[in-house]
């Protein structure tokens, strides 16, 4: 059984696809991986999936890996978090012409994993695209508002600062995914988060699982939404990576 990982670039984007040559596969999974990481990093889960018969593609986040950008060589921890949201979103953006333009013929569906940063890129692009059949975040955030300003409590900065990210930050009210929970019900979904993580608190995946819930009984709609907390922090243990592959071949 040979797994291939071709790496490609395309639409500009660095890729690694990730298959089995002549089966057929289950669906198709876009892997996304975490805040100043690159694509490379997130090989194992694509290996994993490739072996149960995934076609997995794993790209480089918008200004990350291959295509490494300012402010993530040399800026501050503040330039670079300024810049945070807009590497989400146009990774989604990315995420989304690469489909439509490469793979819609052979998969009509797209499922979407993602771990941290590549969390939040998962449920930012479940919002903007219709034929998402399953999204797994993984110690991700939905809330890109509150999440913000989480981050700005935190951080070392002057007054001028404050006032610069904080008008920024109100923009992200209008595509914030945790707002927007009747995008998520006719998806599948396997949340994971960490109950210890001090780095994105799991408070905002289980606000919006909640919310989802709570409109699906209202609208009366069956739905197959996953919430699990873990006692961890801001990692993925073996037991969580043994839970989310075996969800995957019970549901795509």
């Amino acid at each position: 059984m040979e797994v291939i990982f071709k790496f490609k670039k395309i639409s500009g984007v660095p890729l690694i696809e990730c298959y089995i040559p002549g089966v057929t596969y289950r669906g198709i999974i876009f892997v996304n991986h975490g805040y100043t990481s690159k694509k490379e990093t997130e090989t194992s889960y694509c290996l994993e999936l490739a072996k149960k018969n995934y076609f997995v593609i794993a790209i480089d986040a918008y200004k990350h890996g291959e295509r490494i950008q300012e402010p993530y060589i040399s800026g501050s921890e503040i330039e670079k978090f300024e810049d945070f949201f807009n590497v989400i979103i146009q990774t989604g953006n990315d995420i989304k012409k690469i489909y439509n333009d490469n793979y819609k013929e052979r998969f009509d569906m797209i499922n979407l994993l993602g771990i941290s940063m590549g969390g939040a890129v998962s449920y930012y692009t479940a919002t903007i695209m219709e034929n998402i059949n399953a999204v797994i975040p993984i110690i991700g955030s939905p809330s890109f508002y509150e999440f913000s300003k989480f981050k700005i409590d935190r951080m070392d900065k002057s007054d001028d600062d404050i006032r610069g990210m904080s008008l920024k930050i109100e923009e992200l009210k209008i595509v914030d995914p945790i707002n927007r929970p009747e995008l998520f019900l006719n998806k599948k979904m396997f949340i994971l988060n960490g109950n210890e993580d001090s780095i994105v608190p799991e408070k905002w995946s289980k606000r919006l699982y909640e919310k989802i819930i709570k409109l699906a009984e209202e609208r009366k709609i069956k739905t197959n939404i996953k919430f699990k907390s873990y006692k961890v922090g801001h990692n993925v243990t073996i037991d969580m990576k043994k839970e989310l592959y075996d969800w995957c071949e019970k549901n795509i």
